[in-house]
């Protein structure tokens, strides 16, 4: 998981740096904002939530859990571990970052679950 998280974190400051760019010589600073995976914030979903959670998996067709398709990377460590490679980009860069589910808003406590699906093909 580590390699995949440097990985992850290496791609977004590539896109910042894009951000950078694209915004040079105007008056404008760039914010990143991560928004958390709903499991990235507490172990269980709401009764609510783990109802729509269930509808999208079977919209979506997948046949396996979320933890079945991406292991490790829905539990609060990797996300804690995912946003501190972030924080530490957007800090060389020079861009403001802010982690919801660190920030335990409302929103945070609300977070939506990231619909996965499968790519054609893959």
């Amino acid at each position: 998981m580590p390699e995949l998280i440097a990985r992850s974190a290496g791609l977004a400051a590539r896109h910042l740096q894009e951000w950078r760019q694209l915004t040079a010589g105007i008056d404008a600073r760039i914010t990143y904002v991560l928004s958390p995976v709903a499991t990235w914030v507490r172990d269980e979903p709401g009764e609510q939530e783990a109802l729509l959670f269930e509808e999208l998996d079977e919209l979506a067709a997948l046949g396996v859990s979320l933890e079945e398709l991406f292991g490790d990377g829905t539990s609060a460590a990797t996300g804690r571990q995912y946003a501190e490679a972030l924080r530490a980009e957007c800090e060389k860069q020079d861009v403001r970052f802010i982690d919801l589910s660190a920030e335990r808003t409302a929103f945070a406590q609300a977070a939506p679950r990231v619909p996965r699906t499968r790519s054609p093909g893959g």
